[in-house]
């Protein structure tokens, strides 16, 4: 594998996940570097039929493994929402709006515990029987306001399990080594080694 194509439009994230494979001594590309235009939605209620949508969808218009992922927060107090839902979870579906949202449904809640959950799948082409399938999970609490100034999504009320910095006040390298994007991208770096594409 030389190449690979990540299957986002958001640059955050783009940018994460290229951070994090550097070591796998692959060209990563964005959707961007094509000519073709790229329009998928995300029609699942699990985060693994929404990041196999996904991947199928771009790997029809490329001839190059795709990567996808489909991640969010799941709030206990709130049933697991916003879930599969998180980035369009408030009305115009900025991140601003989104943790904001959040926030005023959590007022009042003294039960603020909360994960990120990450699903990450990994095919050769749309007729991959095969996907590779990892998953990355991060455990926390929302906070009851936004505290930092990097990050994205819901990074500035998420304070992770056992840390005294929220995810927008950690510097990267430490994001790296603990969000759950990083924990799916290194269990499938595992499993390309353990069952080689060539």
């Amino acid at each position: 594998m030389k190449e690979i194509v990540i299957a986002t439009n958001n640059n955050h994230k783009f940018s994460e996940i290229v951070s994090i494979t550097q070591d796998w001594g692959v060209n990563c590309l964005s959707l961007n570097d094509f000519t073709c235009s790229f329009s998928y939605d995300e029609p699942y209620f699990s985060f693994m039929e929404n990041a196999l949508h996904k991947a199928r969808e771009v790997s029809k218009l490329v001839s190059l493994p795709v990567l996808a992922d489909d991640s969010g927060i799941c709030v206990d107090a709130l049933n697991g929402k916003p879930g599969v839902f998180s980035s369009r979870y408030s009305e115009d579906g900025t991140d601003e709006s989104n943790r904001r949202k959040l926030l005023s449904a959590l007022h009042g809640i003294s039960n603020r515990q909360a994960t990120f959950i990450c699903v990450m799948v990994l095919i050769r082409s749309y007729s991959d029987l095969c996907p590779l399938v990892s998953y990355g999970f991060w455990s926390g609490c929302i906070t009851l306001e936004e505290v930092g100034e990097t990050g994205f999504g819901y990074d500035r009320i998420f304070l992770p399990l056992g840390c005294k910095q929220t995810a927008a006040e950690m510097p990267p390298s430490s994001k790296r080594d603990l969000s759950h994007r990083a924990q799916a991208i290194r269990k499938m770096r595992e499993e390309i080694l353990r069952c080689p594409w060539g």
